[in-house]
């Protein structure tokens, strides 16, 4: 099976000189410092390689089916995703009202190759009036 491991120093290498995010107005940029942004991308990195990765396979084997209205994703789908859900992956960038972690969106960063947890699996954006997931 082919193994992922995320390019970290790339990624940091983009958000860092390309998006100049520490000089961000978006909000929650402001804490983002280099310790706590490396803290995130070695984390997205590790549920990348362990948790998703491991889907591709399984997802090109079985797809997904509708039936009677409902969707039914690939075995590990649902797991993998409460398990980036309890994590707090899926809130990292919503209001703090809402029970997101407040840390901003770059929507220039985010990549689908799984290095954002939560795009990976297909997150849908609600308006902020709704809770996070």
């Amino acid at each position: 099976m082919p193994s992922y491991h995320a390019p970290i120093k790339d990624i940091k290498f983009i958000l860092q000189n390309v998006l100049e995010i520490n000089d961000s107005e978006i909000p929650g940029y402001s804490e983002l410092d280099n310790e706590y942004l490396n803290a995130i991308l070695e984390e997205a990195s590790k549920i990348s390689t362990e948790v998703l990765a491991p889907l591709n396979a399984i997802g090109d084997e079985h797809g997904c089916s509708f039936e009677n209205g409902l969707v039914y994703t690939p075995p590990g789908f649902k797991e993998a995703f409460n398990q980036l859900k309890d994590g707090g992956w899926t809130g990292i960038d919503c209001d703090t009202k809402f029970g997101g972690q407040g840390r901003g969106r770059s929507r220039g960063a985010r990549s689908d190759d799984g290095t954002c947890a939560p795009s990976a699996l297909g997150q849908r954006r609600l308006p902020p009036s709704h809770s996070c997931i």
